[in-house]
């Protein structure tokens, strides 16, 4: 088995406000591109070709712009981009760094 067999798989959704939001692995034609939320369809595509980190860093980003859909006033695109860029590095390292805080606040 090879590390690539033991990377953990993303779910199939992940639950943000009300609603599950469907993510599927998809192979990008253009491997520049990293992942998509697709507001029309609620769902988000993460580029399947990605690492595992990398991947982590892409759901958390996608996930925002799901949050953003749902919490926040109507903003300009490239505003929302700017605000998801800024926010997904701190808030995966937030994740990281507090693993018995998350621990707890995802107990119910």
């Amino acid at each position: 088995m090879t590390t690539t067999d033991r990377r953990p798989t993303l779910p199939r959704a992940a639950r943000i406000g009300f609603r599950d939001v469907p993510i599927d692995r998809t192979a990008f034609a253009d491997q520049a591109e990293y992942g998509c939320y697709h507001v029309h369809d609620d769902r988000i595509e993460i580029n399947a070709g990605l690492k595992a980190s990398m991947q982590a860093l892409v759901v958390v980003h996608e996930c925002l712009h799901a949050m953003f859909a749902t919490a926040m006033p109507p903003v300009d695109d490239q505003t929302e981009e700017a605000i998801v860029r800024a926010l997904t590095p701190q808030i995966l390292a937030w994740i990281r760094d507090n693993p018995r805080l998350i621990s707890l606040l995802a107990a119910r």
